[in-house]
């Protein structure tokens, strides 16, 4: 027999929470990697132009990634609604 799996509000939560935990994390790795990379290219009198670009994106994905956590932290704010005087 099929059972079918509803999941509620919480559970949804706590799930995107979850993903979102495992894309910040591994975005804060590409972060260090990209830093490290920048540092190998000036260390070794190269251009770290390019490199730099690119940790730039990473750390602003990063950036949104953690912005979209703090959202759903915080939880739809409700509509205020105009009460009657």
């Amino acid at each position: 027999m099929l059972q079918a799996s509803f999941e509620g509000p919480a559970q949804r939560h706590r799930r995107t929470l979850a993903q979102l935990d495992a894309l910040i994390a591994r975005a804060e790795g590409d972060v260090e990697r990209r830093a490290a990379a920048a540092g190998r290219l000036t260390g070794a009198g190269r251009n770290p132009g390019p490199a730099r670009t690119r940790l730039r994106m990473a750390e602003r994905r990063l950036a949104l990634l953690r912005q979209s956590r703090e959202y759903q932290l915080q939880g739809d704010p409700l509509p205020l609604i105009d009460a009657p005087h």
